[in-house]
């Protein structure tokens, strides 16, 4: 009678421990695939726009180096690593123009713009 006892005390133990093992489990697996996506995407944005989580006036003083530094290859006359530097300036110039804010003569020029687009293509 206790050799039954302890065999369906084993069983009901082995039972609700891998129960448990396989919630936990499955808890470990949630938590780190949402971990992994979440890194992912940070990863992915830093490809797409490395400069994303710089303000306007630090893009700008990184391209004045970046154009001072160009400036100096190319008067010493090493035009492969100025046309490296080139190549490098073209994603910061875009991202300061992104980053560039709003002025109030720079967003009406750009309604006139859109004003005339606008105009040209009822009339």
């Amino acid at each position: 009678a206790t050799m039954a006892v302890a065999v369906i005390v084993s069983c009901f133990r082995r039972v609700r421990d891998r129960s448990r093992y396989l919630a936990m489990r499955f808890v470990a697996i949630k938590l780190q695939s949402h971990y992994r996506r979440k890194a992912a995407v940070i990863f992915t944005e830093n490809l797409r726009d490395p400069y994303r989580d710089m303000s306007f006036k630090e893009l700008e003083v990184i391209l004045i180096e970046q154009q001072a530094a160009l400036d100096g290859a190319i008067e010493a006359k090493d035009f492969v690593t100025a046309a490296k530097m080139e190549a490098d300036i073209v994603p910061l110039k875009e991202a300061v123009e992104a980053k560039r804010p709003l002025t109030r003569t720079l967003l009406e020029s750009m309604i006139a713009e859109v004003n005339d687009e606008i105009e040209g293509a009822v009339a």
